[in-house]
């Protein structure tokens, strides 16, 4: 055999063992809440592939015989296990009969049951996830069933409309999920994968059912649950429906595949979580691309479209304070004025979250913000405007320097009218006099005051940069931190204001040249419109571990 053989032959073996399908013959199951619908679904299709299950249920022995009648019949074992679960007396029973009928080994474990309290949420989860992971087999499996309005109720919450029935539920429901997620290092030193199942609407289960009905009377009957739903689904780029059948189907082939990363979220429909990838990095409130759809791509040139709901916080800015404390009048120079920024920690929130361990920085697009904070409050002091400024585009803006947030950090932002009506911008840290960024060409308009509260430019400038982060780098690491350099040509149009609710989509392209990202972004409404443009985003990562050493 030639070593051109053996190579394809090697490469024929990796590509079988990357791709093989592992069987779930003689596997253990624990599903909650498996005696309807989804849990129902899911409890079925285990058996189906001869896996032994246990499932709980409330109080509905019936459908438990029905559902345990149905697994018989297709020659499947299962075992209905009635039990309390918002209690910790109850589920500490339940585990016990679980474990007896599993005979003490559990491959599976998956977390169904939910409700409009922290006992049948995140209490629930958790105290089950503490007791099956000591008899839970190396890779194993842990799957907590999520709702869309539950896996991003931070970003809904007081932005989209959802029956009011559901709040609580969705509420508890992120909360769980985050608890599980900050467990995955201790799942995975037993060998134990973490995933989450979001479905959109089932329509054929009870509880959606319900839910209309619910929505229809709070609507006057112009709504229903699944109308609310649809308007989510569709901003987000994900799926209106799918059948209990579907989950099921859905939950095997995770099971099967070992390939699927820790973490991972599944959609139902190709669309990536880059909501809990972001939040490594920024923080719930500070990320502004929610899914990502990547087209086909090669190694140097990608591309897709990220895609958000502007949230409340984000439009309204309540943690956000205004950067520029004062202007001042620069000495020698009676006609010019520059704006004073002391940089704390607050000014920094979202760069970077407390739990990546990187260091608090003041994101770039804030000093883009300061330098129309500026320009606006010298204009009012000059009597010539209320100082509401918008931005309307530059040339190109260069980061130079990291900026701590350290409390200590003061930085002068200078901007020089041209006589285009353009500024230039120069932002300089005290302390060393050193410019941290340039800014060439800045234009900016007067608003109103109805047009304050949205989504501003260099908030739309910080979701085009995380689009082209998620875009090229794929996967989320917190040892390493993406660093924006320049940013070139931007235009944004007065056609359209971002308000809560609001959908975006992010059209990102990127290619890498000599370990530097160079990317493109257009930002669009999800109705279609255009709102602005971004040209020639350059950006570079650096590990974590010499970031003290570029701040001064």
């Amino acid at each position: 055999m030639s070593p051109e053989q053996a190579v394809t032959l090697d490469q024929i073996i990796q590509d079988r063992q990357i791709n093989r399908e592992l069987s779930l013959v003689d596997k253990t199951a624990f599903v909650s809440g498996g005696n309807r619908d989804i849990g129902a679904a899911i409890v079925k299709a285990l058996a189906a592939e001869k896996v032994t299950v246990a499932f709980s249920f409330r109080d509905k022995q019936k459908r438990a015989n029905t559902v345990l009648h149905d697994v018989s019949e297709n020659n499947g074992t299962a075992y209905g296990l009635s039990a309390d679960m918002s209690t910790s007396e109850g589920r500490k029973q339940l585990f016990q009969e679980a474990a007896e009928k599993l005979n003490g080994k559990v491959d599976y474990v998956v977390l169904v049951t939910s409700g409009s309290t922290q006992a049948l949420n995140s209490d629930a989860s958790n105290d089950l996830v503490t007791q099956f992971l000591p008899i839970m087999n190396d890779g194993g499996v842990i799957i907590r069933l999520q709702s869309v309005p539950g896996h991003f109720d931070p970003q809904l919450r007081g932005a989209i409309s959802i029956v009011s029935q559901y709040d609580n539920v969705a509420r508890h429901k992120y909360e769980d999920l985050q608890s599980l997620h900050k467990r995955q290092a201790e799942m995975a030193e037993r060998g134990i994968r973490f995933l989450e199942v979001t479905p959109p609407i089932v329509p054929d289960t009870a509880n959606v059912m319900v839910f209309n009905i619910a929505a229809k009377r709070e609507s006057n009957g112009q709504y229903s649950a699944e109308d609310m739903h649809n308007v989510i689904s569709d901003k987000l780029g994900l799926p209106r429906t799918v059948p209990t059948s579907e989950v099921g189907e859905k939950v095997i082939a995770l099971l099967k595949n070992p390939s699927v990363p820790s973490g991972y979220t599944e959609f139902f429909n190709d669309i990536e979580d880059a909501q809990t990838m972001l939040e490594q990095w920024y923080g719930t409130q500070q990320v502004y691309v929610q899914t990502m759809e990547r087209n086909n791509q090669d190694e140097d040139r990608k591309s897709g479209i990220g895609r958000a709901i502007a949230t409340k916080n984000q439009v309204t800015r309540e943690n956000d304070q205004q950067l520029v404390t004062t202007v001042k009048q620069k000495e020698g120079d009676p006609s010019a004025y520059y704006g004073v920024v002391h940089v704390d920690q607050l000014l920094a929130e979202g760069h970077f979250a407390p739990e990546s361990g990187l260091p608090k920085i003041l994101p770039g697009h804030k000093q883009i913000r300061a330098a129309i904070e500026t320009i606006g409050l010298i204009s009012s002091h000059l009597g010539l405007g209320d100082g509401n400024l918008k931005l309307v585009g530059f040339r190109e803006v260069e980061f130079k320097e990291i900026v701590s947030a350290d409390g200590k950090t003061v930085l002068r932002v200078e901007p020089q009218l041209c006589d285009d009506g353009t500024y230039n911008v120069s932002i300089i840290r005290e302390h060393d006099n050193k410019i941290t960024a340039s800014i060439k060409g800045l234009k900016v308009k007067q608003v109103t005051n109805d047009e304050v509260v949205a989504l501003l430019e260099d908030q739309l400038i910080e979701g085009a940069a995380q689009a082209a982060g998620i875009v090229h780098l794929e996967k989320i690491d917190t040892n390493v931190m993406p660093l924006f350099l320049r940013i070139g040509e931007t235009d944004f149009f007065d056609n359209h204001t971002v308000r809560a609710g609001d959908g975006i989509c992010y059209d990102a392209e990127t290619v890498q040249l000599d370990k530097r990202t160079f990317g493109s972004n257009i930002v669009i409404s999800s109705e279609g419109t255009i709102i602005g443009g971004i040209k020639d985003l350059q950006a570079t990562v650096v590990k974590r571990s010499i970031i003290p050493k570029l701040i001064n």
